[in-house]
């Protein structure tokens, strides 16, 4: 292993520095501060705008509406961001990408406040107020953004990984796939001997004698390191030096966890907010108010539909499934037919694809905008499923990649949804590696879930129907 040089002792500002480099491989972090910095300055944006309008001389007007309109917008802001996309790790290496998201948002967000304001104040609120408001959200949500790609992407993150080759591997793969440029240096620890030197050139040109904080940033660990290892690194944790456990620090960087490595004790560690009797009973009661106001708003569209598929193929209009639900119990999942009747003539289970020759023409546009899968919200009043969990499979799919995949049947550990955070966060699923990494995805969410995840997964399931995106 080779110890590349430093150049001097850690500076005063190393705290500050450290949450910069944290933020820039942590996507939960980056949407935390990024979620409070649009809250902040969409709520600058909008009291401007109150103060610049011109009822701002009626003291009685604005001290009615003006703090309704200011609260209002920024809440819709924060909502029309995650809509966009604007919380995408990927939009900081983009400048332009950015600038045009954060107008976007502006936009809708002003649509949104207009709604909210006269439901709440039977008026809508002045057009300079809306135009100041929109202008100068959309300039400080791009501003934020410009700054922070200059102090995210100014330094390299260092990582000192101790652990086994396969979970360096696990990491490495994590970074490139997001061409994130990181500088990680894999030591296996039962070879490791730290020293107290403060000399750095010597502690550098020894092999396997060095100071982690004069190596990296950050310090990874897995189970099984020798006690001096573990003596050293709690004396560099008491000094301020981050050290992290794998699981923990994959989970926190990548937002999904690595199924490889989990094990009974990571099982007994999953208490997510929704896990509780209190939980269960809200999320409930989300799934009945949330598939009851769709399918009311949905039976007009329905009407529509309905003759257009029966007038596309044979075969009946509704489509129904056997699929696993939650403790792997089987139920119907109802779905609009999109493929071409007999899509499975032998009667084998076959991975649907994006460009799978048996959608019909209308089932891919369908498809394409999930309206194929609205009938589930009868299976989630039912409660067979909820709004958000894992998608559910099919039992002959599942046995089968079960045999490849280790804990592929953790995911019926809780009801499966209509969308949810893996079907966000990654492709089409066409196999078992597909599945694989899905189901790091669902995991993350079986131990994560809660009301405002949930929440979050909704906003940006409509902004990918929006865009698209299956």
């Amino acid at each position: 292993m080779a110890i590349p040089k430093v150049n001097g002792p850690r500076s005063p500002l190393y705290s500050l520095r450290q949450v910069v480099t944290d933020f820039s491989l942590s996507r939960k972090l980056q949407l935390e501060i990024f979620l409070s910095l649009d809250a902040l300055t969409s709520l600058m944006a909008a009291s401007l705008a109150t103060s610049l309008s011109p009822y701002a001389t009626d003291p009685i007007n604005l001290e009615k509406n003006g703090l309704g309109f200011t609260i209002l917008f920024a809440v819709s802001f924060v909502c029309a961001a995650i809509t966009t996309g604007l919380y995408d790790v990927k939009r900081l290496r983009i400048v332009s990408e950015a600038i045009v998201r954060s107008v976007l948002s502006a936009f809708l967000a002003c649509m949104i406040a207009v709604c909210a304001y006269y439901l709440f104040f039977f008026t809508i609120p002045g057009r300079y107020e809306i135009l100041i408001a929109a202008v100068f959200s959309a300039m400080l949500a791009a501003s934020t953004r410009a700054i922070s790609r200059g102090l995210l992407l100014a330094r390299d993150h260092k990582i000192l990984f101790l652990g086994r080759e396969s979970s360096r591997e696990l990491l490495m793969s994590e970074i490139k796939k997001r061409k994130i440029s990181q500088d990680v240096v894999f030591a296996k620890p039962h070879q490791l001997v730290f020293c107290e030197s403060q000399d750095l050139d010597a502690v550098s040109n020894s092999m396997n004698c060095f100071r982690p904080c004069a190596l990296a940033d950050v310090v990874v660990i897995e189970s099984g390191c020798p006690l001096a290892v573990l003596e050293c690194l709690v004396k560099c944790s008491a000094c301020g030096m981050p050290v992290i456990d794998f699981l923990r620090y994959y989970e926190e960087a990548f937002e999904k966890i690595p199924h490889e490595r989990i094990d009974c004790e990571w099982l007994l560690s999953r208490k997510s907010h929704m896990s509780s009797p209190a939980g269960r009973a809200i999320k409930r009661g989300m799934d009945v108010a949330i598939s009851s106001a769709a399918i009311m708003l949905l039976l007009p569209i329905w009407a529509i539909v309905v003759p257009l598929l029966k007038l596309a193929g044979d075969g009946s209009v509704i489509y129904k499934q056997e699929r696993l639900g939650r403790g792997g119990k089987p139920f119907l999942l109802m779905k609009f037919r999109t493929m071409v009747a007999n899509a499975e003539s032998d009667g084998r289970p076959v991975w649907a694809s994006e460009s799978d020759p048996r959608v019909t023409r209308i089932g891919r546009f369908l498809r394409k905008t999930r309206f194929d899968e609205t009938p589930q919200f009868i299976n989630v009043l039912l409660g067979e499923m909820s709004v958000i969990g894992p998608r559910p499979e099919r039992p002959d799919l599942a046995r089968r990649v079960g045999k490849h995949v280790p804990g592929f049947n953790l995911r019926t550990v809780v009801k499966p949804g209509i969308t949810g955070w893996a079907q966000l966060m990654y492709r089409y699923g066409a196999d078992t590696r597909d599945a694989s990494e899905k189901l790091r995805y669902d995991l993350y969410y079986i131990k994560n879930a809660s009301v405002l995840f949930d929440l979050r997964i909704l906003v940006a399931t409509v902004g990918a129907i929006g865009r698209g995106a299956r």
